[in-house]
């Protein structure tokens, strides 16, 4: 069996780890693998090392949700969005897959709608707060996309409980899994002494990360020895504006950037305490696996 597993970002944020996840399961099955993304990123790395032998294919697949989707931009994404789907036809007619699984088909319409029209059996991940989250926004009706996806998809597969909440009727709820490995490569560079927590995730004011300014200036003045971590992928006026933010809150020495990671788990064990500042995390992988690092 092929099955084209469609990534709706080239980043190695907890959606991308699930795709690779599920892909590695088809392979172990017998599975003929084949992974689209977006763009040239990080997650390509990660499927050499997880998936060898899979065919990656760099197809680009515009949002139609997103912050600034209200707006004239908005339009355009959805115009764009719409656009891609004679490419993304062309792309299923050359590579005849027998199944395709989408993941992130809440934001990225083309490849599911495509598959509709190709007649191709599809299943979609539904792993994003579609109703609750505020920055998930568009011209189109919230209740509309909901609808969309449930008449599109053969198979819905929510991530949690709570996933499946805003959507309609999901087939199934399956959570996605979280490898922690029985020995760990810990990173850690500050003394014993020093609480150090750490957040995980794509930079974004959902994610919380601007909140935490704040806190570290509280943390400043309190003269408490703890230190604050970021990792995670940050767009480069999302990253200048949390360096300006840290600079003029003066709090440098509590709280710092240190970029994507290709070892979360190895960061987790080096760190005291996991924080998750979202109150929109349709599964909290970070949470799990933090749990399971104990």
């Amino acid at each position: 069996m092929h099955v084209l597993f469609v990534a709706h970002s080239s980043t190695t944020a907890g959606a991308e780890r699930t795709l690779v996840a599920l892909a590695s399961a088809a392979v172990r099955c017998g599975d003929q693998v084949t992974v689209s993304i977006p763009r040239k990123g990080p997650i390509e790395r990660l499927i050499r090392d997880r998936l060898p032998g899979a065919e990656v294919i760099v197809q680009p697949c515009q949002w139609w949700m997103g912050v600034r989707h209200r707006t004239f931009t908005g339009a355009l994404r959805t115009l764009q969005s719409l656009a891609q789907l004679v490419p993304w036809l062309m792309l299923l007619r050359r590579t005849r897959p027998d199944a395709v699984v989408v993941i992130g088909s809440t934001v990225t319409p083309a490849p599911l709608l495509a598959a509709v029209l190709a007649g191709t059996p599809r299943s979609i991940i539904l792993g994003e707060s579609i109703r609750s989250n505020p920055t998930l926004r568009s011209l189109i009706p919230k209740a509309l996309i909901v609808r969309a996806l449930d008449a599109w998809s053969d198979v819905s597969i929510a991530v949690s409980e709570y996933a499946a909440s805003q959507y309609r009727r999901p087939t199934l709820i399956e959570y996605p899994p979280i490898e922690i490995p029985e020995t760990v490569s810990e990173v850690r560079d500050e003394p014993p002494h020093m609480l150090v927590a750490v957040l995980l995730g794509t930079l974004s004011t959902e994610k919380g990360q601007f909140d935490l300014v704040e806190a570290a200036r509280r943390i400043v003045a309190s003269g408490a020895p703890v230190r604050i971590e970021l990792y995670g992928d940050a767009a480069p006026d999302d990253l200048a504006r949390l360096h300006d933010m840290i600079w003029d809150a003066d709090v440098e020495s509590v709280l710092r950037y240190r970029g994507a990671s290709s070892n979360p788990i190895g960061v987790l064990a080096g760190v005291d305490v996991s924080l998750v500042c979202s109150r929109n995390e349709a599964y909290g992988r970070v949470s799990s696996a933090g749990f399971g690092r104990g």
